[in-house]
């Protein structure tokens, strides 16, 4: 942003998709249809293009290089173990989760969910469940419509795990999401919220005998799931880039079939493209996630249109969430001051 204010920019960026909305309204980056225009309309179809990156014009302003889609990395072995099948809803998720404790043994947590200070889950975890039970987020005029009865039964249900469950121990749902992180590699936990980029890594550092897999979100309702929280990082134009012609060039390379299929084994992402959910490369147990991963990504996106001042949307909520678990609020009291806060930063 400050490069692009000096007009002293690269002719490369790359942008996480929470913040690409910022950049567009600071006009730091530059639309990308008629590069994408001269595509085959096969191959532009192909590609996948994070909502946060199109305008209300409906131009293109970022393509992405990788795809992660949040939900679940949990123990296989322990359900094995226990003799029981998936939760196939968020009112069976949490006497599943006690039975995998109880074969775990003492001191094993159930569920992380990290809404420390560091981290983005309210925006990644506590938004699309809530979306996914029809409630909205932010008004047409851009103010916050946080209060709804669906986000008090959802911090109710949050409240539940911590309180009631008892599968989520207070201390862990305060973490930080990398703290979280570690304590979900050593083996001590049943379900930890990541993306699916994490899953390759957790593997290889996880003790002997840890089976992990993905598991998308769950929404209330047998069945159901919660709509799909994509993040990706993204390649953009600066507005004063000196060769963007040659900058498109390498985006191309970047986001091409074979790049894509490389980058997705090598680093545990999943691919920019459509059509490489079927690639039979795929099919090994190191990689067998990534094909339910993107036709869950795609068979329920989150239609959500996000502000530009996401971690302002992330920060209210988050205090609400904390404020909730911590005995602090009710909820319907944590919720009316997430709204004035959030409300408080928009009119400014």
């Amino acid at each position: 942003m400050r490069a692009a204010l000096a007009k002293k920019t690269p002719d490369v960026c790359t942008l996480t998709s929470m913040f690409i909305g910022q950049q567009i309204g600071a006009k730091a980056i530059q639309p990308l249809d008629k590069y994408l225009s001269k595509m085959s309309s096969k191959d532009r179809d192909d590609l996948i293009i994070h909502p946060n990156a199109i305008d209300a014009a409906r131009k293109i302003y970022a393509v992405p290089y990788d795809l992660r889609v949040h939900g679940y990395i949990y123990r296989v072995d322990l359900f094995k173990k226990a003799g029981i099948g998936m939760p196939e809803s968020l009112e069976e998720w949490p006497e599943a989760t006690k039975k995998i404790q109880e074969v775990a043994g003492k001191d094993f947590i159930g569920i992380g969910i990290a809404y420390g200070a560091s981290g983005s889950r309210a925006l990644f975890q506590f938004v699309p469940v809530l979306v996914g039970m029809g409630a909205k987020v932010i008004n047409e005029d851009g103010t916050a419509a946080f209060s709804s009865p669906q986000a008090e039964k959802l911090l109710s249900y949050l409240y539940d795990l911590v309180h009631k469950y008892k599968v989520m121990p207070l201390d862990v749902a305060l973490m930080n999401a990398f703290d979280l992180e570690l304590m979900a590699e050593s083996g001590r936990m049943g379900f930890v919220y990541e993306g699916t980029h994490k899953l390759d890594k957790m593997r290889e550092r996880a003790p002997a005998g840890v089976e992990l897999s993905y598991m998308a979100p769950l929404g209330f309702g047998k069945g159901n799931k919660s709509p799909a929280m994509l993040e990706a990082w993204n390649l953009a134009i600066p507005a004063y880039a000196k060769n963007p012609n040659d900058a498109w060039k390498f985006i191309e390379h970047w986001i091409s079939p074979d790049i894509q299929l490389y980058q997705s084994h090598t680093v545990g992402c999943l691919p920019v493209r459509k059509s490489l959910g079927d690639h039979p490369s795929f099919n090994t147990p190191a990689t067998a996630h990534i094909k339910p991963a993107l036709k869950y990504l795609l068979d329920n996106p989150l239609k959500l249109k996000w502000p530009e001042n996401t971690d302002a949307v992330n920060d209210a909520l988050r205090h609400a969430i904390i404020n909730v678990l911590t005995n602090k609020m009710s909820s319907k009291e944590a919720l009316a001051e997430a709204e004035k806060n959030y409300n408080r930063v928009v009119k400014k």
